[in-house]
């Protein structure tokens, strides 16, 4: 990370080459990067989330409306879906508010609400030349009283390990 201009590039740029692999090893796996409406000049509606991700998991019974106590013969597909925002900073362990605004979250918050499970994987750049990640779960961002959050309690970790262990599918 070099500028405020390419901010969050590289670590866009991994998520999307670890993302496809994942896909490539998964037929029940698919994502998608969400157009970036900021890049575009403002030209694109402001959608949730950098990266959006999906996964069946298998098929579930519908109950019968007429009997709670049986099922239909019915079955519709048991998935799960996902959003990724993705945050790169220069600091070793915090995050700015500034960089997370409220509306991003918000549009998050109401997709978590409908039944996405979301995350931040977010990118430290400290003056090290090494970078080191963390996956924090959405719902630590709703306290937006400090001017930064402090991400100490979510350990450094192997981010696609994490990734993968959220999204559930392995490479």
């Amino acid at each position: 990370m070099n500028t405020a201009a390419n901010r969050g590039k590289y670590a866009e740029s991994e998520l999307k080459k670890y993302l496809k692999l994942l896909e490539s090893h998964h037929m029940d796996f698919t994502w998608n990067r969400n157009p970036d409406a900021h890049a575009a000049g403002g030209k694109f509606v402001p959608v949730a989330g950098d990266f959006q991700a999906f996964h069946k998991l298998g098929w579930a019974y519908l109950r019968n409306p007429e009997n709670a106590n049986t099922y239909t013969e019915r079955q519709v597909p048991y998935q799960r879906n996902f959003i990724i925002e993705v945050k790169e900073v220069k600091h070793d362990f915090r995050l700015p508010v500034k960089n997370y605004s409220s509306d991003k979250i918000a549009r998050i918050e109401k997709r978590v609400r409908a039944g996405t499970e979301a995350a931040v994987l977010i990118c430290h750049w400290p003056k090290t030349e090494k970078e080191t990640w963390r996956l924090v779960p959405h719902e630590f961002f709703q306290d937006q009283s400090q001017p930064s959050w402090d991400l100490r309690r979510f350990p450094i970790c192997d981010w696609k390990r994490e990734l993968s262990d959220f999204l559930g599918v392995l490479p």
